[in-house]
């Protein structure tokens, strides 16, 4: 138990744990592994293995090498042996990945990764089709402006042929680009600012930025227009079954990352209404909202001489529901 948060509220918990938990909800992993590590200069979270536990799995999330070699020397300092291996977030046995995807991925931006953008760009040309755009894992960016450009003319094109596209990971593009004084800023980095902006629902800041642009350039503000997330599921459903798994099975509710928590929820009122345990196994849950624990925890408050126990928990999604006011006897491995 992680000593701060034995009253099981957001509240009750060192600054650092609710933070990392909103942004685990809301999936932006990069901030909340940045929170994390933000937390180890709290003296009691610093020795703290289940801490440390919720960083090893944050880490699954998000890569992060330097990071990661970093915190395993520190890690080593303190406990004298190593930590656990991280083994990256798999999907269900009964999910089939979409292997054809057009996916931009940017690391770097050198001249010499920019090669494939080229090559990206002429198969959009042969084949104008919506793309998804993976950011960077690291802050370390070559930032060549070859790179930048190639980029960019990527982006026009897309706009000006009216393809959808959208990002993730793309907070350390944002966070490089506004670092750079305005006067120094380019072209290029003023276009891929503004469309970074956008695929990250930064409206406020888009409108800032996008009006200093215009002053500057004198032209008119561009237009913000968010990215339909509702277009991005039909060519980028992360995951398709295979075969539907029945919720219920042998007596365990199995829980992962399709879920449908509306359903879930209906059939655990009614388990509660018949029984007095209910087992969910969310071993192969690695995403979980505030809404959805919070709901979880209006149904165990509303069931207090019912018992809800979960087994498998991930260090994460432990913390969440523990968070909302789930205790230690609601879990077993």
């Amino acid at each position: 138990m992680i000593k701060g948060c034995t009253v099981h509220y957001l509240g009750e918990c060192p600054a650092p744990i609710w933070r990392s938990l909103f942004h685990f909800s809301s999936q932006n992993y990069r901030e909340m592994l940045e929170e994390l590590k933000s937390g180890l200069t709290i003296p009691d979270l610093k020795v703290s293995e289940d801490y440390w536990l919720l960083i090893w799995d944050a880490f699954k999330y998000t890569k992060d090498i330097r990071l990661e070699s970093e915190l395993t020397q520190e890690y080593l300092q303190i406990f004298n042996k190593n930590p656990p291996e991280i083994v990256p977030n798999v999907l269900d046995d009964n999910v089939e990945v979409d292997k054809n995807l057009n996916i931009l991925q940017l690391q770097t931006f050198s001249s010499a990764e920019s090669e494939s953008y080229v090559e990206f760009f002429n198969s959009l040309k042969n084949d104008p089709k919506p793309f998804l755009i993976q950011g960077p894992t690291t802050k370390t960016l070559a930032w060549q402006p070859l790179a930048l450009s190639r980029l960019n003319e990527i982006l026009v094109y897309a706009e000006k042929h009216k393809i959808s596209f959208w990002g993730d990971n793309l907070e350390y593009i944002q966070e490089k680009i506004i670092g750079i004084n305005d006067a120094s800023r380019t072209a290029d980095e003023w276009n891929i600012l503004l469309e970074v902006l956008r695929l990250r629902f930064e409206e406020n800041l888009f409108f800032e930025y996008g009006l200093e642009y215009a002053l500057k350039e004198g032209v008119s503000p561009k237009e913000f227009y968010p990215p339909k997330n509702s277009e991005r599921e039909i060519y980028f459903p992360v995951k398709k079954h295979k075969s539907s798994k029945d919720l219920f099975s042998d007596g365990v509710f199995v829980l992962n990352n399709q879920t449908n928590f509306d359903s879930f929820l209906l059939r655990l009122k009614t388990e509660l209404d018949t029984n007095s345990v209910a087992i969910i196994d969310v071993g192969a849950l690695s995403l979980l909202s505030l809404n959805a624990a919070l709901e979880l925890s209006h149904i165990y408050r509303s069931n207090m001489q019912k018992k809800i126990l979960f087994v498998n928990a991930l260090p994460l999604v432990r913390m969440m529901l523990t968070a909302v006011g789930f205790i230690s006897t609601n879990f077993k491995k």
